[in-house]
């Protein structure tokens, strides 16, 4: 059985769900091929961008990603 990813990801599990730090978030907001959402003090990102923007392979961009090494 399938898990269903959801919607939303707040900003503060993006290094648990992507690998990746917060600021990488931040950083592709403001290059603005993201949307980050805010809900009171909390920040969302769409799954799907973030899907989007990393299969396609954009995310490997030098500074996007932290090194897995």
């Amino acid at each position: 059985m399938t898990v269903p990813r959801p919607e939303f990801v707040r900003v503060s599990d993006a290094p648990a769900v992507y690998g990746m730090d917060r600021s990488t978030v931040y950083r592709w907001a403001e290059k603005g091929v993201i949307t980050i959402y805010r809900r009171g003090r909390m920040s969302w990102v769409k799954a799907s961008e973030m899907s989007h923007y990393i299969e396609t392979g954009l995310g490997d961009q030098p500074g996007d990603q932290k090194d897995k090494t």
